[in-house]
């Protein structure tokens, strides 16, 4: 009775409405897994150095869209996992840890939306992987217009003025890391990086659950350890 009970009432996958184990059903999962980089830590380099855990594509971008648009905040978590998973691989070989500062969302869209997905994201990550967070040392001053429908020069214009530092938050003595959820052209990154720099804080580079880069890697065969940033190596990417 009590196995019949636990496959009646358990939860919905968000993707598919068909009975989850964990937060997606057993096929979503796979879908999900199917999307992860096989070389996630390839643009591990200045002036940005960008780590991602998969492509901005198929079930990873429905996620991500549910995450962000339709209330489903309980994401993050798993998302975030899968991003502590990756750091502990070792890839971006820095010997200091870093603290974590999300990319900030206007104060009117996070009324709306009641979360910002990016500050979900780094508090699971953070939680997972013992780093410290740092969520309102970045403010976001405008509320800029949607960047999926601008030109790589339209999103630099508006992005311009869109962060300040918060001038009541102490500030970290670390070098700090970027989090967020999708990379495209990077012009939020690379705004969101220029402020921070300009208080004097060393920005050690970003990591976000996806990219949309076009010349990230194939998702064809590869061997199962990779030689991270700082030469050691890493971890494949099939495994947790």
């Amino acid at each position: 009775m009590r196995s019949l009970l636990a496959t009646v009432f358990r939860p919905a996958c968000p993707l598919c409405t068909r009975p989850a184990q964990g937060y997606f059903c057993v096929d979503c999962q796979r879908q999900i897994e199917a999307t992860r980089l096989p070389q996630p830590w390839q643009f591990w380099q200045e002036p940005l150095p960008l780590a991602a855990w998969g492509r901005y594509q198929d079930a990873l971008k429905r996620v991500l869209g549910a995450l962000k648009y339709h209330n489903r905040p309980e994401l993050a978590r798993p998302l975030g996992h899968h991003l502590g998973d990756l750091w502990l691989t070792g890839g971006h070989g820095l010997p200091q840890p870093p603290g974590v500062v999300p990319i900030p969302i206007h104060p009117e869209k996070r009324k709306t939306r009641g979360y910002n997905q990016a500050e979900l994201l780094a508090e699971a990550f953070c939680q997972y992987v013992g780093l410290k967070l740092y969520s309102n040392l970045l403010l976001r001053q405008t509320d800029t217009q949607a960047q999926h429908s601008l030109s790589a020069r339209e999103r630099e214009a508006n992005l311009a003025t869109a962060f300040a530092i918060n001038p009541h938050h102490r500030r970290p003595k670390a070098p700090v890391l970027i989090l967020d959820d999708i990379y495209t052209t990077g012009a939020t990154a690379r705004t969101a990086q220029a402020v921070l720099q300009q208080a004097g804080l060393r920005v050690v580079g970003i990591l976000v659950v996806a990219t949309g880069k076009a010349d990230m890697p194939g998702e064809s065969p590869v061997s199962k350890s990779k030689t991270g940033a700082n030469g050691q190596m890493m971890k494949g990417t099939s495994q947790h």
